[in-house]
């Protein structure tokens, strides 16, 4: 390459970079990523609607307005994050994975930020279909099955905290133990609320009212549900509330020699060991 030819690429190259950063899209957005990292929000915000009305067809449009909708976030202005959030999932052609980091975000928003539990439910079926590995259908299967919970649907709940559990198996890692014992916590208490009227469970399995029935088999469901939680830990937040509800469980069973022993042990561990000292005191008769 002789030297005119080589002055002539880099002179190309100098001015091709100086308009792309002369550009005035790119001074906005630098601009609005200054002001976010220092905590000026409202500034952000003024410098990201800047660059997306400059160039809103360009890339730095279309990052500044997933941007604009994650600054209302951090500043807790949900309902418009919301709004920008759906913009950019209906004109920007994102892949499958980040469409799934979208849709579940949305759903999280509806669902714990607004308590929209029913329009959190339609993101998150959406959001499904883009989860790729165990741990993201683990999560919205779980909050879908908080979504249902709060919504007092105990059979729908049951149903996806157990999907959930199902994706991830037996061999939580140390960092998802915790969250496996929450939904079985919750799982538990869902299928709890669903047997606590016998005759109409067993209506809706098809026997007759005056057939004689095992009343203990939902209770003993409960109990192997409450199990797989407290083999994960029993001394964690949610290994000691399973293990209450454990014997909460075999005192509704009648088995009170089990559910004392139970109780003893949580004696010292249980968050308030007022109750489980009036626990113990019914159980021997003495209130």
């Amino acid at each position: 390459m002789n030297n005119k030819l080589f002055l002539l690429i880099l002179f190309s190259f100098f001015i091709t970079v100086g308009a792309c950063i002369g550009r005035p899209e790119n001074r906005y957005f630098d601009e609005a990523m200054h002001y976010r990292n220092e905590g000026e929000f409202e500034k952000a915000i003024e410098s990201l609607k800047k660059t997306i009305a400059t160039a809103p067809k360009s890339d730095k449009g279309r990052e500044a307005l997933y941007m604009l909708g994650d600054v209302y976030y951090q500043t807790g202005d949900f309902k418009k994050a919301l709004k920008i959030f759906n913009k950019y999932l209906d004109i920007v052609d994102v892949n499958d994975k980040k469409k799934f980091l979208l849709l579940n975000k949305i759903a999280f928003i509806n669902y714990s930020k607004l308590n929209e539990y029913k329009q959190a439910l339609l993101y998150y079926f959406k959001a499904l279909n883009y989860a790729s590995s165990r741990v993201d259908k683990f999560d919205v299967y779980t909050n879908m099955g908080n979504c249902y919970f709060k919504l007092y649907k105990f059979d729908k709940a049951v149903e996806f905290f157990n999907k959930g559990v199902i994706e991830i198996g037996n061999k939580a890692d140390s960092d998802l133990a915790p969250r496996v014992q929450e939904t079985l916590y919750y799982m538990a208490f869902s299928y709890s609320v669903l047997t606590q009227d016998f005759a109409e469970h067993y209506k809706q399995k098809g026997f007759n009212p005056s057939e004689k029935i095992d009343a203990n088999e939902p209770l003993r469901k409960i109990l192997e549900i409450l199990d797989k939680c407290i083999a994960y830990s029993g001394q964690s937040k949610y290994g000691v509330l399973c293990r209450y509800q454990k014997a909460e469980t075999f005192e509704e069973m009648g088995d009170k020699p089990k559910a004392l022993a139970i109780l003893n042990e949580l004696r010292d561990i249980y968050p308030n060991k007022a109750v489980i000292e009036s626990k113990i005191n019914k159980l021997l008769g003495k209130e």
